[in-house]
């Protein structure tokens, strides 16, 4: 645009809202960067604080962070929030006359709410979630839930937020919600479920340096007069890293509902180290499996070979359905155990479960 200001012409650029922008260009990511920025946790540059500033104000706060979560989110946008519009830096330049040529009279472009400057595409590289082996996908009932784990699968990643979008047939599935695990405890939680879609953003300011699960996603079977469906995670992504996607393919038993058992499976892997840190191998922490039949309190302990507890996972009224989760080989202090046989414990309804798992 030029206009004419007290004799002077002013140059500023324009871009249409939303122009260029996708899913890729905006992160949870960026959320907890303006997290961080509003608590002088890290600096921001120049250009980064103007795509921080969610509302256009004096400054960076958490609502800016919290504006940002809920675009990401796929959330209503609020009449304060500013976020996918282009700005530029300078806001314009003024001359006294265009007598003569300009050269290298650059501007900045940039996305409200794209702090990390990082700019995507939506036919970015993915890998796999490589997650099916961790889950029984085989035979559920009506009324059976499935949780699917938000895993940290290396060490020393500096984890401050994760982007989830999935798809899923809403006439068989309904989403039942998200638990947090310990490890995900101080991070900020926003969610969208429209029907058969939801997306979820998880920002925080303290960066998590472990592997093990932020949490798990709850699905309820409400029907099982299809033989078989699929829950689609279009997008599990940490950080701005490479995102990943898989397809999970669940079966049904259908027909007259077979009472299910109440299980309690092997850890895996077994046995486990602290020396690889890495959950795709022997690693610093394990994967535990359970199954119950029914709606009840469950009570799930970690003993050592002495017979002393030395840590409570779960102590929690659960749906009926499929669990996973993680034990870092940490005692309820936080402190690493040593190497040695350890006992895993279920208590479901006055019955009770065990597995030996080994620590190496």
């Amino acid at each position: 645009d030029v206009r004419l200001y007290n004799g002077d012409y002013l140059f500023s650029p324009s871009k249409e809202t939303g122009t260029d922008v996708d899913d890729f260009s905006i992160l949870a990511y960026d959320a907890a960067l303006t997290a961080q920025a509003a608590i002088k946790l890290i600096s921001l540059s120049p250009e980064q604080l103007i795509a921080a500033n969610a509302d256009c104000d004096t400054g960076v706060t958490m609502f800016d962070a919290m504006l940002i979560a809920h675009y990401v989110a796929g959330l209503t946008k609020p009449p304060d929030s500013r976020v996918a519009e282009w700005t530029f830096n300078p806001e314009y330049k003024q001359y006294n006359d265009l007598d003569s040529d300009f050269l290298e009279e650059h501007y900045t472009g940039i996305i409200i709410g794209n702090v990390n400057g990082f700019w995507q595409s939506t036919e970015s590289v993915h890998k796999i979630y490589n997650i099916s082996h961790l889950l029984n996908l085989d035979g559920l009932n009506e009324g059976d839930c499935i949780s699917i784990p938000c895993l940290i699968e290396w060490e020393n990643q500096e984890i401050i937020s994760a982007d989830i979008d999935i798809e899923y047939n809403e006439q068989i599935f309904k989403y039942v919600g998200f638990d947090k695990d310990d490890l995900a405890e101080e991070m900020n939680f926003v969610e969208n479920d429209q029907p058969g879609h939801l997306r979820i953003c998880m920002f925080g300011t303290k960066p998590i340096n472990k592997s093990g699960i932020l949490g798990n996603i709850h699905f309820e079977a409400i029907t099982t007069d299809s033989k078989e469906s699929t829950i689609n995670i279009n997008r599990y992504q940490l950080n701005d890293y490479l995102p990943q996607k898989t397809s999970l393919n669940i079966s049904f038993r259908g027909g007259v509902v077979e009472k299910r058992s109440f299980m309690l499976h092997q850890n895996y892997p077994n046995p486990f180290s602290d020396k690889d840190r890495s959950l795709n191998s022997v690693n610093s922490g394990t994967m535990i499996k359970y199954e119950i039949p029914e709606q009840s309190h469950i009570n799930i302990q970690i003993f050592n070979i002495l017979g002393q507890k030395v840590r409570t996972l779960v102590d929690d009224t659960k749906r009926p359905g499929r669990y996973v989760l993680f034990w870092d080989g940490k005692d309820d202090l936080g402190t690493t155990l040593s190497n040695g046989i350890y006992i895993g414990v279920i208590r479901f309804k006055g019955a009770t479960k065990s597995i030996r798992m080994i620590k190496m």
